[in-house]
């Protein structure tokens, strides 16, 4: 069971960190801009929408050091947009640890929600 909500709650967060780390220079780095050319880029009301969600989630740190891993191993194709199935191999690759803590810090936070402190 414990396997099946890791698995799931890395799934959430590799999407959500998808989702969340397209867009120009922002004070949180999971909010940049994406490095591959013509990917989408964010209004300033998206981007200030992204650094939002960081500070009302319980594992925001957490999740902001996923994101932020995920963004800087994100892989462009030759078309200039992120190759999603490398940057998946990449993100699985070099950012373990980050998804790890992240995960650890949801399902702790699901058992106690005042524990979704990173601890």
């Amino acid at each position: 069971m414990a396997r099946v909500i890791f698995a799931v709650t890395v799934s959430v967060a590799v999407a959500t960190a998808v989702a969340c780390s397209q867009g120009g220079s922002s004070a949180v780095a999971a909010c940049d801009d994406s490095p591959c050319e013509l990917d989408p880029k964010r209004t300033p009301e998206e981007r200030a929408a992204c650094e939002a969600q960081f500070q009302r989630q319980a594992c925001g740190p957490e999740f902001e050091a996923f994101a932020a891993c995920e963004n800087s191993n994100r892989v462009c194709a030759p078309e200039k947009k992120t190759d999603e199935v490398r940057t998946g191999q990449a993100v699985e690759e070099n950012c373990g640890v980050q998804s790890y803590r992240f995960a650890r810090c949801l399902v702790r936070s699901l058992d106690n929600p005042d524990a979704g402190d990173g601890g």
